[in-house]
């Protein structure tokens, strides 16, 4: 096998690739041999014939088609070996020509890329942290909800009121429930229906197949304190303007725990932002379109046309499916990096690691073990995600992180 490099970047090379007339006879016969285990040739045992009076009944033609894949499945991998080429997704391959002295073909392959990362580098990211006023009034609200005190009401019910009520379901066995009117969704109709009506009243709502009878057992009104500097006083603060500055510094400094805390990720996302390199086109336009099929199909089984959807929300499906390249780029990128750590730290796992996480998801999910047994592709998977949490350690250990914003 003869071969000329015609192009190789940081992710694709593409050679032509040219067997000889040795090589073609060599491939034939193996050809051959496996034809005649399936081909009743007239006059022999299945299998038995000699090559010459075989190859003859099968047609030339035939051993041809059969011989190039043998050719081009020893071939390309006598090429990548020779190129030290790591193969990523099955190659492309254009035949330029073929007979009994030549077979000549254009192989193009993908492969990964190689990349220059310092695992050891320090890593410093700045960021700077903004809280605004629609979350200092959130959390306000939360602390009113807190100091909220519900009073019984002799009045008829309005939303806002909560009731508490038993109810039946065709007649059977009577349950209690609590409910605030207005906000808690119960049955259709419950709302229009129980609005305006008194402590024991008693009132039916039909459904297509059942009648839920309810009885309203009792009715209480939320009495909300009124923000101000008396409720700042209430919960601790000497005015609201103090009580809204804690606040303010409470949010800022969770923040700053929660970027603290996630500062690996965020390093990775700065090192994936930074990187500059040439990734796999080819494949990259291929997993494009799988996923956005997928997609769609998705939406076809709830009756949804993903283009229609598309429209309502201002996108075209060419944006849309640049929305999904963009996603496929970065996750290519994070995963190019991450390898990079792995390999330069020697990072492994060990079974008990995989299986103390197998527990930890079937206690954590509530799942019996029959259910979601430990199967090679799911341990591949949990190995994986380890390695992944332990490269994204590596990087939250050399991150330093400063925080601007007030």
């Amino acid at each position: 096998m003869d071969y000329t490099l015609k192009e190789k970047t940081q992710s694709k090379a593409v050679a032509e690739i040219t067997n000889n007339s040795e090589e073609i006879d060599k491939a034939k016969k193996e050809a051959y041999n496996k034809l005649s285990r399936k081909v009743k040739i007239p006059g022999f045992r299945v299998g038995k014939a000699p090559y010459e009076i075989g190859a003859a009944y099968i047609g030339n033609e035939r051993l041809l088609e059969e011989s190039l894949d043998i050719l081009m499945d020893r071939s390309i991998e006598d090429f990548l070996k020779k190129e030290n080429i790591d193969i990523f997704s099955s190659p492309s391959v254009s035949v330029k020509e073929l007979s009994n002295d030549k077979f000549v073909y254009e192989v193009s392959v993908e492969f990964l890329p190689e990349i220059d990362v310092d695992v050891d580098k320090k890593i410093e990211i700045n960021k700077t942290i903004e809280v605004t006023d629609e979350e200092i009034e959130e959390k306000l609200k939360e602390l009113q909800d807190t100091f909220t005190e519900l009073e019984p009401k002799d009045g008829p019910v309005e939303k806002g009121d909560i009731v508490e009520f038993s109810y039946s379901i065709n007649g059977k066995e009577e349950q209690a429930l609590t409910a605030e009117v207005g906000k808690d969704k119960v049955v259709e109709g419950f709302e229009d229906s129980i609005i305006g009506k008194t402590v024991n009243e008693e009132f039916e709502v039909t459904l297509t197949n059942s009648t839920v009878k309810f009885k309203i057992l009792s009715i209480k009104t939320k009495k909300i304190p009124e923000i101000n500097d008396d409720f700042a006083k209430e919960v601790g603060a000497d005015s609201l303007e103090k009580l809204r500055e804690q606040i303010k510094n409470q949010i800022y400094e969770n923040k700053k725990l929660q970027l603290e805390e996630n500062r690996g990720q965020e390093a990775l996302e700065m090192l994936v932002d930074n990187l500059q390199v040439e990734l796999p086109s080819h494949y990259i336009e291929e997993e494009t379109e799988e996923r956005y099929k997928e997609i769609e199909e998705e939406y076809l089984r709830r009756g949804v046309k993903l283009e229609s959807l598309l429209e309502k929300e201002g996108k075209t499906v060419e944006s849309f499916k640049n929305e999904i390249k963009e996603a496929i780029i970065h996750e290519m990128k994070e995963d190019l990096i991450l390898r990079k750590i792995i390999e330069a730290k020697n990072i492994t796992v060990s079974d008990e690691e995989v299986e103390e996480e197998y527990e930890h998801i079937l206690l954590e999910q509530n799942i019996d073990r029959n259910r979601l047994p430990l199967t090679d592709d799911l341990r591949r998977h949990i190995e994986n995600e380890l390695l992944r949490d332990k490269a994204i350690s590596v990087l939250k250990e050399n991150t330093v992180m400063s925080f601007g914003g007030e």
